[in-house]
């Protein structure tokens, strides 16, 4: 008798082991099912952060352009204003020309000395940074320079 209360008490424990290991297989598939949805959501993210850092980078870029196209804009206007306060009544400017921040003038008076206190004073006032001039030439009764510089 205690044989068969012992082999029934085995057999039910078994199957209540077996229907526990089925759950947990169950589950385990489950998990996996989760795991693998997590990953490729994670995949997705990256994918999505690479895209949104280029698109923050793509706009830096063009914040960038647009603040030196702006600066540009207004750069000669008041280079010119600057530059009315600034020359000599003898000082006559031939060309003033520029490429981005860099500004070319050509000056020309009878007087080398107003040509002096002109670019003196352009690079004194700060109306142009890094002033440079080549040697004066001499055309007819008039000194030519040539200035350059780049806007601050």
């Amino acid at each position: 008798m205690l044989c068969l209360i012992y082999g029934g008490a085995s057999s039910v424990l078994y199957n209540e082991m077996q229907k526990k290991l089925d759950e947990v297989a169950v589950e385990n598939i489950r998990v996996g099912q989760q795991v693998q949805a997590i990953q490729a959501d994670k995949t997705r993210l990256d994918s999505k952060k690479a895209d949104y850092t280029e698109l923050i980078k793509s706009l830096d870029e063009k914040s960038a352009t647009d603040s030196l196209n702006r600066r540009l804009k207004y750069s000669i206007p008041t280079l010119l204003n600057k530059v009315m306060y600034v020359i000599p009544t003898s000082v006559q400017l031939t060309l003033i020309q520029n490429t981005g921040t860099k500004i070319t003038i050509v000056a020309q008076s009878d007087r080398i000395e107003q040509i002096g206190i002109f670019i003196a004073k352009l690079n004194q006032d700060g109306i142009l940074q890094n002033v440079v001039s080549d040697t004066s030439r001499r055309q007819d009764n008039l000194v030519v320079v040539t200035i350059e510089g780049e806007l601050p």
